[in-house]
């Protein structure tokens, strides 16, 4: 993981648009792993982008390609910076 950079992650319904497909049918997917997922909140899900092209292409039969993290987001906040880099001396992360 590089230091810094977040994966993309959208909402449930936002992925159901995407698809056209129900948000049980979405929940499926993540139940069975075909798409990853990170809690959000309380009861929240939220879905990796990268996780739904590669489950897109799968899906539409294409040849396997290296699924290439979509725009990455620096993260500015010292503070998170100095919490990773304790997670990392930890061997945590």
């Amino acid at each position: 993981m590089s230091e810094g950079f977040v994966r993309e992650t959208k909402r449930v319904r936002w992925v159901c648009t995407l698809l056209d497909c129900h948000r049980s049918q979405v929940y499926r997917l993540m139940d069975v792993g075909d798409l990853e997922w990170m809690p959000f909140g309380r009861r929240g899900r939220r879905i990796f982008l990268d996780s739904v092209l590669a489950y897109q292409a799968r899906r539409n039969g294409s040849p396997a390609q290296p699924v290439v993290e979509s725009k990455k987001h620096r993260v500015q906040n010292p503070g998170f910076k100095t919490a990773m880099e304790s997670l990392v001396n930890e061997g945590i992360v």
